[in-house]
């Protein structure tokens, strides 16, 4: 005529009574995931109950993530002017947990396994000009965000060369009003 289903979670001293059945399936909802849990099943007929059946014991199931990471800091912000060795530091926060944070741009490939992670970027050899920097953290399931910050990659200055006119590292005296 009918089933009761008997759980006995990981802070149960025995089993107890969480369905009564007319059919053969049941979803338990109320698991805590990670966690092994024992179930068997008592008939109930015409002639009274079953003895219960053997154990199936099942580790329930993580449940899904599936909220992205968020980048949290970042030491580039848009419309930064960048030179020589650039160190770049980046925070990611998540849910559950942070798998990696990648950073990549022209001369740049960089994945640390962590939740915080620098990266150097060499822009001594490149063009002067205009770059983006992609910036994404994965969490544990796979889920990403990504962000891209745009730099002006400019000529190093180093002290004591020549100067450029108009850049403000002109010396001696200017002209003056007469």
């Amino acid at each position: 005529k009918s089933y009761i289903l008997e759980r006995k979670g990981p802070a149960d001293a025995d089993f107890a009574t969480i369905a009564l059945l007319t059919n053969e399936f049941y979803r338990d909802s109320s698991i805590v995931g990670g966690a092994t849990y024992e179930y068997r099943v008592i008939a109930v007929g015409l002639a009274g109950n079953s003895a219960p059946s053997a154990i199936a014991s099942a580790i329930a199931p993580m449940p899904a993530d599936n909220v992205a990471p968020l980048i949290t800091s970042i030491s580039l912000q848009d419309g930064d002017t960048v030179s020589g060795n650039v160190l770049i530091a980046v925070s990611a926060t998540d849910d559950v947990a942070i798998w990696y944070i990648n950073m990549a741009a022209t001369g740049l490939s960089c994945t640390v396994y962590a939740a915080n992670a620098e990266c150097n970027w060499k822009t001594s050899r490149l063009a002067l000009g205009d770059y983006t920097v992609q910036i994404t953290a994965v969490d544990t399931m796979g889920n990403h965000v990504q962000r891209m910050v745009t730099v002006t990659v400019a000529e190093r200055k180093s002290g004591g060369g020549k100067s450029k006119p108009g850049n403000g590292n002109g010396g001696g005296r200017g002209k003056g009003n007469k």
